[in-house]
């Protein structure tokens, strides 16, 4: 809803020096720009939609294929799709969107404020579609450009540094992932932002990504810092888990690990520790190897997500429980 209002001050004050040209065409164009943040602020996507590509041609015929304006238009309409699950035709029009942006730099703070926004919005768009790699380069950019407007350490660069390191981690890049996420744990401690399963579930992350790389022997320091985010060390964290141990004996359902095909001659043995965190539902939201031969890490945390938990309540409320799960592989 900001990106809307923000964006209809600048076509105001952009159309008001060039209305003596265009006549009433800018103003009606003003007015159903107006009319698609009412529709959008209301949740009636479906209606917005039209309007919002009536207002994208508009813009093209007045101030032609690479006007910052053409590009905010394209950018609203773009977020109008998505929520509309649309995700082809978003993407398109963010792209295009994007080109036009660049094409008009230097660009104002708002303007770069929200093209840092589309960036992010691209990336989560290819992470929840199942194509993360294609989110790192705008992560980068999104982190550049928040960086550049707000600072190194500000709560706006928090949230990418996160997706980007965790992108990272999916990838098994966990030397690149250890730094970003360290970072944004920190900024968001210095900030005291307040997300206890957002945070937990950043905590968990970096947990992993630590004992990926070697650096086990920091896990219980890094929970102990930012165990809240509160300035107040000695705060009692707000995310509502406890610890349930060993949990392969609570599980309802327990899937065995699919072990990798090796040749016979590359074959092992051994016990894989996975440790994971499981939600009020019962379902695993985060799971990490953290010993064992690294050859079954891999299929025993796809195991350990599968897993299904009964709800576990604390006086009568659900909390999470985090634990861990042991997986024997045989020759």
């Amino acid at each position: 809803m900001k990106v809307f209002a923000l964006t209809i001050v600048i076509f105001c004050c952009l159309s008001s020096t060039s209305g003596q040209t265009t006549g009433g065409a800018v103003e009606e164009t003003i007015q159903i720009s107006a009319e698609v943040v009412k529709l959008f602020d209301a949740g009636r996507f479906a209606e917005a939609l039209p309007l919002a590509r009536e207002v994208v041609v508009r813009r093209e015929k007045v101030y032609g294929l690479d006007h910052i304006m053409l590009g905010q238009s394209l950018r609203n309409l773009s977020y109008i799709e998505l929520k509309l699950n649309r995700r082809f035709e978003a993407l398109a029009n963010f792209e295009r969107a994007m080109n036009i942006y660049e094409m008009n730099e230097p660009l104002s703070k708002s303007d770069q404020d929200s093209q840092a926004e589309m960036f992010e919005t691209i990336a989560f768009v290819n992470i929840t579609s199942g194509t993360p790699a294609r989110s790192v380069s705008k992560l980068q950019q999104a982190i550049a450009i928040r960086e550049r407007l707000n600072g190194a350490e500000s709560v706006e660069i928090a949230g990418p540094l996160k997706s980007l390191g965790q992108v990272y981690s999916g990838q098994g890049e966990f030397e690149k992932a250890v730094p970003l996420l360290l970072r944004s744990l920190e900024i968001r401690k210095k900030m005291a932002i307040e997300d206890p399963t957002d945070n937990l579930i950043l905590r968990e992350t970096t947990a992993c990504a630590l004992h990926k790389t070697g650096r086990g022997g920091e896990v219980e320091q890094v929970n102990l810092k930012f165990r809240t985010m509160s300035k107040s060390s000695s705060e009692i964290p707000k995310d509502n888990t406890v610890n349930g141990a060993g949990l392969n004996g609570k599980a309802t359902t327990l899937p065995d690990p699919v072990a990798p095909r090796l040749p016979k001659s590359e074959r092992e043995s051994g016990s894989v520790v996975v440790r994971v965190l499981v939600n009020e539902s019962g379902r695993v939201i985060s799971a990490c190897s953290v010993s064992g031969p690294r050859i079954f890490h891999t299929a025993a945390e796809a195991a350990a997500f599968r897993a299904v938990f009964p709800p576990l309540k604390v006086d009568g409320k659900a909390v999470k429980v985090s634990g861990t799960m042991n997986y024997n592989f045989a020759l």
